[in-house]
């Protein structure tokens, strides 16, 4: 692992599409009867099974969620 990614992970940096998007605050609601984090975006099921997804399924998610989410995530 390169030095300016061990410096970014330990600032909580994003370093890959695929991180875990989480910033520790936790603010689920119910949308058409989906539960899903209003900082994050990614539902339940996605915040609970995130670490056994593939890479790309993580990227896949993290795109989805962008637009609506990232200004709460930096």
């Amino acid at each position: 692992m390169s030095s300016y990614k061990k410096i970014n992970l330990m600032k909580g940096y994003a370093t890959s599409l695929a991180d875990n998007p989480c910033i520790n605050l936790c603010g689920n609601v119910v949308v058409g009867g989906n539960g899903s984090c209003k900082y994050c975006g990614r539902t339940q099921e996605q915040i609970t099974h995130w670490q056994t997804y593939p890479v790309m399924v993580k990227k896949l998610i993290n795109l989805e969620n962008y637009d609506k989410h990232a200004s709460r995530q930096r």
